[in-house]
């Protein structure tokens, strides 16, 4: 009899720490959709609120390839900005949660932080492709009349 008890609660832990880790992932998942989209509404409102000046690149001669460039490198560079603090902040948590918790172990594997760094910055350069699309079909005239 003790030996069916300590299967069945291996197998109700098991299950437990598998219910758990598809919250984790959901949770994960929905995260990472809510930053796009704050990435994505951050770019377009810079799109709004430089629109006279992307009037007057256009003037000058910028191109739309160059305009779209611009702006999905400015979204580059504010993903991987946020996801290499973000990591930075991980570690710290890690390490922190190891002091005070010497018996709980945190674990923080490369191949985990090179994924969420890639994510970030795919993710940052697909969320940048709608406003700077739209900043490069931006007239001069008519963005240059903007406010």
């Amino acid at each position: 009899a003790r030996v069916e008890l300590k299967t069945e609660y291996g197998k109700l832990l098991h299950e437990s720490f598998a219910q758990v880790n598809m919250y984790m992932t959901a949770s994960s998942g929905l995260a990472l959709v809510v930053c796009f989209l704050f990435i994505l509404l951050t770019m377009y409102t810079m799109v709004l609120e430089r629109t006279r000046e992307i009037g007057i690149l256009k003037a000058l001669g910028m191109t739309r390839l160059s305009l779209l460039s611009l702006s999905i490198s400015e979204a580059l560079v504010v993903s991987s900005s946020g996801a290499l603090i973000g990591i930075g902040l991980a570690y710290g948590a890690r390490y922190v949660l190891n002091v005070l918790r010497p018996l709980l172990t945190v674990e923080l594997p490369l191949s985990l932080l090179a994924v969420a760094l890639g994510l970030a910055v795919i993710g940052g350069g697909l969320s940048a492709l709608y406003p700077g699309y739209r900043a490069a079909r931006l007239e001069p005239a008519v963005a240059l009349t903007c406010e």
